[in-house]
């Protein structure tokens, strides 16, 4: 994810990275960046976020933690309401990919490592499976994020089988 950070000044010529910028800038700087990511939406920025959360200007590594640790919680609440609704509405397929898709971008986010991590990728296969067994099989899509997923939690001999199902019902993909 390359973000440029654009001077205030219309007519200024330079743009660098934001990455790149949080790392040389003043710290006036870049608590004006920060600023101007914490308008923005946290899912589009986790990145920078994470690695402002390091920057030597502790303002700016404050900002950045909290921003971070909002956008967590947003995340973790909307995670929970859809299994709340699962819960009540088992087959409901609909809502079910949709928390399968939350998970996946949770976990992709980075915010995650460890046990916390090995977790939400648990959770999310046991979804995937209950997914399977509700319909004629996942899609391609949802498949091959199965496999990927199975790999990341040393399952391969799983992985592998879903990988052969996945051939077998897409020839031609």
């Amino acid at each position: 994810m390359r973000r440029s950070y654009i001077r205030p000044d219309p007519e200024a010529a330079s743009t660098a990275p934001m990455e790149e910028a949080f790392l040389i800038s003043t710290p006036v700087v870049r608590r004006e960046m920060m600023m101007k990511l914490l308008h923005e939406d946290p899912e589009e920025n986790v990145e920078l976020l994470m690695m402002a959360r390091f920057n030597d200007d502790p303002e700016t590594a404050h900002y950045a933690t909290a921003a971070l640790t909002e956008y967590q919680r947003k995340v973790e609440l909307s995670l929970q309401q859809s299994q709340m609704l699962l819960d009540r509405q088992p087959e409901n397929t609909d809502e079910r990919i949709s928390y399968i898709r939350q998970m996946e971008t949770y976990i992709e986010s980075g915010l995650l490592e460890g046990h916390l991590l090995m977790r939400q990728r648990g959770t999310m296969e046991k979804e995937l499976a209950k997914l399977s067994g509700q319909t004629d099989g996942l899609s391609l899509e949802l498949g091959c994020l199965r496999v990927k997923n199975l790999l990341a939690l040393g399952k391969a001999p799983e992985a592998r089988e879903c990988a052969m199902e996945l051939i077998r019902r897409y020839p031609e993909e």
